[in-house]
């Protein structure tokens, strides 16, 4: 137990490094993704222009096609300072995320030995019971239960951080890749259906297909979006948690040389 509390300062360090290299803040290209969401559901228009009504309709569906394709301009710009703001960060993470995996499993193992010479302890108090033993075995038991949530915060720190890893890639491909150019060729063929006195069967159709498509793509991003955000946040609870957790250990392992009375445990393993 002393080995592994001495180890907590500098893993509370590494993980206070992952959560940092980690805080990119999506939440502004998650709203953007959510205003060009809206901005394809209000699409509307009809297989023909109504006669009386076609400069109204006409204007109705200019207006939302305009909204489109600023929301989208939007969305792509907002992806891309995301991107660059986190860019030196994500470079970092990756590193920072392989020296603090190998710092939790060091505790870990650690962790895993001292329960079990617990109980061996257990085993041993059950056969030959010692009042002194008993209670400072139930101080080593506790000790042991915050050591085991340390393990429990720093595991949650880690694959937090992992998956904000990954999901900030597929979120830049979804974007960049998918995104703007599905908005792109939606675009341009509500500019061909917004030609001509009648819009032909083709045009109507052309656009009913890229709406659709930009729709599966735009959704699959704000997914993205919205899954980085939760993690991002679920992210500053942990590491707060493995903090506290840390902090709680050093002072209790102060007198741990206290906890190991003359006979019973100072000779029991």
């Amino acid at each position: 137990m002393a080995r592994a509390i001495a180890h907590l300062p500098a893993l509370s360090s590494m993980g206070g490094q992952v959560h940092q290299h980690a805080s990119w803040h999506a939440a502004g290209l998650e709203s953007h993704l959510h205003t060009l969401h809206e901005s394809l559901t209000a699409l509307e228009w009809g297989a023909r222009w109504p006669g009386p009504e076609e400069a109204e309709a006409r204007g109705h569906l200019g207006s939302r096609a305009e909204q489109l394709r600023a929301s989208a301009e939007r969305a792509v710009s907002g992806a891309d300072t995301f991107l660059q703001r986190s860019e030196v960060a994500a470079g970092r993470l990756g590193p920072a995320l392989l020296e603090f995996v190998q710092a939790f499993r060091v505790l870990e193992k650690v962790v895993e030995r001292c329960g079990e010479w617990m109980l061996e302890l257990e085993e041993g108090l059950a056969r030959s019971f010692d009042a002194e033993v008993s209670e400072r075995l139930s101080e080593l038991r506790s000790r042991l239960a915050l050591l085991q949530a340390v393990d429990r915060s720093a595991r949650n720190v880690h694959a937090l951080a992992d998956s904000l890893a990954v999901t900030r890639p597929k979120l830049a491909e979804a974007v960049q890749r998918k995104v703007k150019p599905s908005c792109a060729s939606l675009c341009s063929r509500l500019v061909l259906l917004l030609q001509g006195p009648l819009a032909p069967d083709s045009a109507v159709h052309g656009v009913t297909g890229a709406r659709s498509e930009a729709q599966i793509w735009v959704t699959q991003a704000l997914s993205l979006a919205l899954r980085m955000q939760a993690s991002q946040d679920r992210l500053v609870r942990e590491a707060g948690a493995l903090r506290h957790r840390c902090s709680l250990l050093p002072r209790a392992g102060q007198d741990g040389d206290r906890l190991l009375p003359r006979k019973g445990l100072a000779t029991a393993g």
